[in-house]
């Protein structure tokens, strides 16, 4: 019985020593992403422009002395393109990025550089267009008139990798957090319309606060 009892004895006196150093928060982020299709387009060229839009939700990260920590998001992020003939497509998705962020401690200075890297698993939650119709070349072009998206997309998922730097600010239990942030695609979401590619991307900029449980 002695070899058990120095075990549960051991696992006693490291219990709080592997928790000592450990950090938990939770946040919320919110801010403006420029999002664009690549991809080959049959043409060799794109014909698209990028398209702004909304990004927000809320983060929860565990981390160690709050210098490297896993951060798991709930974001909504609005994506598509635009382009000649008052074109527009306008997809809705949640993603649930898993990053891994890294902040170095500067002491002497009120911010912190971070960086997050990682995958951003996606689904289409909405989804809305405006092209021209097929009209007769002596009639007049009608304008851009609602749509469905089923021609230029077919898939309702993205897998994306994720890069962003920023910069955190501790102010007691509070960390506030702006960052710079690239989204990039690689799900070719017009798989249906093969060789035809289409890819999402964005850059996003958010800015953040967190509370340290």
């Amino acid at each position: 019985m002695r070899p058990i009892t120095r075990a549960i004895a051991a696992l006693a006196l490291l219990a709080p020593v592997r928790a000592v150093g450990q950090t938990v928060s939770v946040g919320i982020k919110a801010g403006l992403d420029q999002a664009h299709w690549y991809g080959d387009f049959l043409t060799g060229s794109n014909p698209y422009r990028s398209n702004t839009g909304p990004v927000a939700g809320a983060t929860l990260a565990v981390g160690v002395k709050e210098v490297v920590a896993i951060e798991i998001e709930a974001l909504y992020a609005r994506k598509g393109a635009t382009g000649s003939g008052g074109f527009r497509m306008d997809m809705g998705y949640v993603e649930t990025p898993v990053l891994l962020k890294l902040v170095l401690p500067l002491w002497a200075l009120p911010v912190r550089p971070m960086l997050l890297v990682g995958v951003a698993p996606a689904w289409e939650v909405g989804c809305s267009a405006l092209a021209e119709p097929m009209v007769i070349p002596e009639n007049p072009p009608p304008g851009a008139v609602p749509t469905s998206c089923s021609g230029w997309r077919s898939e309702h998922h993205d897998l994306g990798g994720v890069l962003a730097g920023g910069l955190e600010a501790p102010m007691g239990r509070v960390r506030l957090t702006a960052e710079l942030r690239y989204t990039r695609g690689r799900t070719n979401i017009a798989q249906a319309f093969a060789p035809l590619t289409t890819y999402n991307r964005a850059w996003s900029f958010m800015v953040g606060s967190a509370l340290v449980l």
